[in-house]
C-alpha cells in the first residue's frame, strides 16, 4: 500500500497532521491501522433491524436492582451508536409502561464522575456495546411501596423499534438508563 492508498482508506477531513498522521500513516502502510477517531463521524448510525437487543446478567444488592441492557451489531458493516437507549418499564400488574429516566451514571455504571460526553461507540459486525438499567431495591420508608415489573422495551437511540425484554422485578425508585458505552458491562469506568 502506498501513501495514496492509505489516504484514500480516510475520508477528507478525517486524516491526521503532523507527528500523529505520520504515525497513522505508517500503521496504514504496514496494513495494522486506519483513520483517526474523526473517521467514526463517518460511519453511519445502527439501524434498528441490524441490531439486537437482549438483557445480561440482572440481580439484586446493596439496595439496588440493576444489569447491562446488551446491544449486538448484527448487520454487515460497522456502524455506530451514540446516546441513551429508548427503555420503558411494563407493570406487572398491566397498565401503561413507565418511562426510564435517562441518566448519566449511577450506583451500578454508567459514565465516569467527571464525563458528561456522550461517548460515540463504533460498532464492528458481532460486536457488543451496553447500558445500565437501574433502580433501587429497598424502600425508603414503611409507607413507600415498590413497583413490580414484568417486562422492559428498549430500543436504540433514534429508532423507533422497540424488543421486549421479559425480566420479572420490583424497583422501589423510578428506573434509570445510562448511555450505550462499548463492550458488555454497561460501566465505562475504567
Amino acid at each position: 500500500m502506498d501513501v495514496d492508498d492509505a489516504a484514500a482508506r480516510c475520508p477528507r477531513g478525517a486524516r491526521s497532521s503532523t507527528a500523529a498522521g505520520l504515525a497513522l500513516l505508517s500503521l496504514a502502510m504496514l496494513g495494522l491501522g486506519g483513520c483517526t477517531a474523526a473517521r467514526s463521524v463517518a460511519v453511519a448510525p445502527c439501524g434498528a433491524a441490524a441490531v439486537r437487543i437482549a438483557a445480561g446478567q440482572f440481580g439484586v444488592g446493596h439496595g439496588h436492582f440493576g444489569g447491562a441492557l446488551l446491544f449486538w451489531n448484527e448487520g454487515r458493516t460497522t456502524c455506530r451508536l451514540q446516546g441513551y437507549p429508548r427503555a420503558s418499564a411494563v407493570p406487572a400488574t398491566g397498565g401503561a409502561p413507565v418511562v426510564v429516566n435517562s441518566t448519566p451514571r449511577g450506583y451500578l455504571g454508567g459514565l465516569p464522575p467527571e464525563s458528561t460526553r456522550l461517548p460515540v461507540v463504533i460498532l464492528a459486525p458481532n460486536a457488543v456495546a451496553s447500558a445500565v438499567l437501574e433502580g433501587t431495591a429497598v424502600t425508603p420508608s414503611r409507607a413507600s411501596r415498590c413497583s413490580r415489573y414484568g417486562a422492559l422495551l428498549v430500543g436504540i437511540p433514534g429508532a423507533r423499534a422497540r424488543t421486549t425484554i421479559a425480566i420479572e422485578t420490583s424497583a422501589c425508585s423510578h428506573l434509570q438508563v445510562h448511555p450505550i458505552v462499548p463492550g458488555a458491562t454497561g460501566s465505562a469506568s475504567p
